[in-house]
């Protein structure tokens, strides 16, 4: 069995392990099936950065307490990229006072807990960085090659991230990018897949944003097409079954 990068520096001399580290960085490769999983994640909230002193791009993987299966399955998919023994649990403290007082400073409810893994910083993140943020400094954009990467796998983890289901429809919740790039990246689903989704507007404190919809006529084909990918306590976000349902033997799109 392959050992992960973790487990593997665990094995050799401490004083050796910047060398260790740098010989696995130059022989480890992205697989296509990797590829697509990270491409499909960083549509929906996976975080890629350039992080300080660093001369290439590491993602971040981040999910919340309840969606465990995914963090842990991206986990397992990554696990050769990656220095971290698991998921690290997170808590969050939310701010609830009555006049001066912090209630979630004696209150446990008030904390949620998340699960989140690093990357190390490697040329390919780096490659994949420039196709998200062609601009310096500038927000997140659906990338303009998109149509040339666009693969079931890729929207079914997208949905497993952001998606919902709500009266027979489908929704992709990609709020964070700008009207252009939902209308374009809309344009590409429907091209890939023959279907008919569409950009919706909506308004929340002043600002407007943009979701893609795929509506009730496409739930069916949507469905057969991305259910060999979708995780079984996920197909409630395609209608296909109770949150925390199982239904059938997907393994075959699974990557394990």
């Amino acid at each position: 069995m392959t050992k992960t990068p973790y487990e593997f520096m665990q094995t050799i001399d401490p004083l050796n392990l910047r060398a260790q580290r740098k010989a696995h960085k130059e022989q480890v490769k992205l697989k296509p099936s990797q590829k697509e999983v990270l491409y499909g994640m960083l549509l929906s909230d996976a975080y890629i950065t350039i992080p300080p002193k660093c001369v290439h791009a590491s993602v971040q993987f981040s999910q919340g307490e309840g969606q465990w299966e995914l963090i842990d399955h991206l986990f397992k998919v990554f696990r050769n990229w990656t220095w971290y023994p698991h998921p690290k649990l997170n808590f969050h403290r939310k701010y609830w006072t009555i006049g001066n007082t912090d209630l979630s400073k004696t209150d446990p409810s008030l904390w949620t807990r998340s699960y989140r893994f690093r990357t190390f910083s490697h040329p390919i993140f780096t490659q994949i960085y420039n196709e998200f943020y062609p601009k310096l400094g500038e927000r997140k954009r659906i990338p303009e090659d998109i149509t040339t990467w666009l693969t079931p796998r890729v929207l079914a983890y997208q949905i497993m991230g952001d998606g919902s289901f709500q009266r027979k429809q489908v929704f992709l919740h990609t709020e964070g990018f700008c009207r252009e790039d939902n209308y374009r990246y809309a344009q590409a689903i429907n091209q890939a897949f023959d279907l008919q989704s569409y950009p919706r507007r909506s308004k929340n404190e002043e600002k407007v944003y943009w979701k893609i919809v795929f509506p009730t006529r496409d739930l069916s084909k949507l469905q057969d097409l991305l259910q060999p990918y979708i995780l079984p306590s996920f197909g409630y976000k395609l209608g296909l079954s109770p949150k925390g349902g199982l239904y059938g033997d997907l393994n075959a799109g699974w990557i394990t």
